[in-house]
This record gives structure tokens, sequence and C-alpha cells, in this order.
């Protein structure tokens, strides 16, 4: 195994440009970027349609423009795995409050095509997250990278957009 490393991309902001109602309580929303993705209807009705006209490139920033999101990960103490931790962090002053996430985490043992996916979601009061994670697979090489449930990326929404 190879020693950790600390991967970070950006996060950046994108409005909702539509939004539709499903069924079952499930809202399918297009977003600025083109990309469309579905929440539950709880979620999508607290989200405004349309920029806040706010600028989302803070400044002197390389992460993103809103943010930035992490996955460490490294050998456990015996080699039959790894642990981590993924997380973000969204400044405040572009997005204003977050109060819902959805995130997850693909891990795979890249030596024997081994894989799990992690997911998380959640109401939340603060701007950041993280959590740990544990991925037993036994010796070999290992990357992580980040997912969700609906697609290819997570997702923070907040009173501003995603």
């Amino acid at each position: 195994m190879s020693s950790a490393r600390d991967i970070r991309v950006p996060l950046n902001f994108d409005s909702i440009v539509s939004r539709t109602e499903l069924l079952h309580g499930i809202t399918q929303l297009t977003l600025s970027n083109g990309n469309v993705i579905t929440v539950p209807t709880k979620v999508a009705s607290r989200l405004p349609l349309g920029s806040s006209g706010k600028s989302s490139n803070p400044l002197n920033t390389v992460y993103g423009s809103c943010g930035y999101a992490y996955i460490y990960i490294e050998p456990d103490s015996n080699n039959s795995g790894v642990y981590g931790w993924a997380g973000w962090n969204v400044y405040s002053s572009v997005i204003g409050q977050a109060f819902c996430y959805e995130w997850g985490v693909d891990v795979e043992n890249t030596t024997y095509i081994l894989s799990t996916q992690f997911e998380w979601d959640s109401s939340i009061s603060e701007n950041n997250w993280n959590t740990g994670f544990y991925a037993i697979y036994g010796l070999g090489d290992y990357t992580a990278v980040a997912t969700q449930a609906f697609g290819q990326s997570g997702y923070v929404f907040d009173a501003q957009g995603i």
C-alpha cells in the first residue's frame, strides 16, 4: 500500500433552474450547470429557484466557488484494509447556512476489484461535516472517491442553492 494522500476537490455553487415533483415525496431539480438530481420533496421545497444575485466566487480561494471537500485514506494497523475520513467545508459568506446534505464515498481495493459504498445524508446546522469509515479487503492498492446515491457527486443544500 502507498502512503496516505490528502485529496481535495472543489465545491461549486449551482442555483436551481427548475423543480418538478415526482411520485412518493421525490422532486427532480435541474441545476444551473445542467445536472439533474432527485431529492426528497421536503428538501427541495426549501430551495429557492434562480440565482440569489450573490457572487459565488470568494476571493483568494483555490478550492471551489463555495468551499472544498476531502477524503483521506490510509492502511489500517495490520494491512487488512483502510480507514479514512471524508468531509466538506462550505463558506457561509457565499451560501449562508447549510441545512441538509447527501454525500457518499466509494472505496475500492483495485488489486482485487472489491469495493463498497458509504452513504450519508442528514439535516445539519453547521457549514462543515466529516465522518470516518473503514473498509477491509486485505492487502492491495486502494482508491476512494466521492460519490452520491443519485449521481456522481455529493450535495450540500443551503439557503441560496446547492
